[in-house]
């Protein structure tokens, strides 16, 4: 009974030893079949192994041929993370966005973009204004992101803002382009109360005649700026004549009363 018993783990060593030693031998034909395009690549692929491995030791890619050809957006997946760790806190380190850089309403966005790079990149910043896109483009949004409290990607139409000149920017009509323009607008935008974008025309008329705010002065003279009874052109054209009054006060010469 105990002869029969050594006799059957034996034949299992054997049987362990044959499959393992059929799998070499298969692997090894391979390798041979694709004319040592494997051995080609392994070096590389070793090393970049290694090296990334070595950046970060706390975890260890498993799969090099995988991993090697890993896009970011794979890292999402936390099956993917666990096969391609260091490869995974590569692109963290490199593409990842920080919170604070987020808006309060966007999600994670530690491997950069979840949609393919060629996607992201040709996408018109106002796109960042829907949560889905600024889901899928997390990276490039935070960098389409500006300081402006009520406009965080800039123009809402970037086709139509492209034609706005700065007296546009004033409300007219029900309409509210500094709104839907707004990084346009903010561009013109002075600071200055009732001026806040410039002329309030780009022409003003006198009798029959149409002039630009510049050409009107440059004809009438800046002394039009000042005068009780030219309060509509002061007004209509308050920035060309804070510009004239600008430039004489740094010839020392006040013509403004």
């Amino acid at each position: 009974m105990y002869v029969m018993r050594g006799l059957s783990n034996v034949m299992c060593v054997l049987y362990v030893f044959t499959v393992l030693f059929f799998t070499f031998t298969h692997a090894i034909a391979q390798i041979l079949r694709d004319d040592g395009a494997f051995m080609k690549k392994w070096p590389s692929t070793a090393l970049d192994l290694l090296q990334q491995n070595s950046m970060y030791p706390e975890c260890q890619d498993l799969y090099a041929r995988y991993c090697s050809s890993f896009t970011p957006e794979r890292c999402y997946t936390s099956k993917n993370r666990e096969l391609c760790c260091a490869t995974c806190e590569m692109y963290k380190t490199s593409l990842g966005v920080a919170k604070s850089e987020l808006s309060p309403m966007d999600s994670d966005c530690s491997y950069g973009d979840r949609a393919p790079a060629q996607n992201c990149t040709l996408m018109n910043s106002n796109l960042c204004y829907d949560s889905r896109y600024r889901h899928q483009c997390c990276a490039t949004c935070s960098k389409h992101r500006t300081n402006m409290k009520d406009c965080r990607y800039g123009d809402l139409d970037v086709s139509v803002c492209s034609a706005v000149k700065a007296h546009h920017c004033y409300p007219s009509k029900g309409l509210n382009t500094a709104e839907a323009c707004c990084g346009t607008c903010y561009k013109y935008y002075t600071g200055k109360k009732d001026c806040e974008f410039g002329d309030h025309v780009q022409f003003y008329r006198m009798g029959h005649r149409w002039y630009s705010c510049g050409a009107y002065i440059a004809h009438f003279g800046s002394g039009k700026c000042g005068m009780p009874w030219e309060e509509l052109f002061s007004h209509s054209c308050c920035g060309s004549c804070n510009n004239a009054k600008n430039l004489y006060k740094s010839n020392d010469i006040n013509r403004f009363g």
